[in-house]
């Protein structure tokens, strides 16, 4: 399952990293999976992870937050300003 922003969101401010982590966190307990399961997927330790989830982790970088949110069925995209969005597509 992949999360898509409405139509609303769309027009939102821009959403910190933090906000992105904790949208794949709760997609990480929604479909229970640990952070070790996570970290095998992507090549990451659990502890590295558990910090990345957790909030820790103060700048992470994009390439990881891609992988991780990729483990737990979540992608990631930039809809340029101004294009609509239909049905989580753009």
């Amino acid at each position: 399952m992949t999360k898509t922003l409405t139509r609303s969101d769309a027009t939102a401010p821009l959403v910190g990293a933090a906000a992105i982590v904790r949208a794949i966190d709760e997609r990480r307990r929604e479909l229970g999976m640990s952070c070790y399961a996570i970290g095998l997927s992507v090549g990451m330790s659990q502890t590295n992870v558990r910090r990345l989830l957790g909030g820790i982790a103060l700048s992470p970088r994009l390439d990881t937050v891609v992988a991780v949110a990729r483990a737990v069925g979540m992608e990631l995209r930039l809809i340029a300003h101004g294009e609509e969005v239909e049905n989580g597509q753009n």
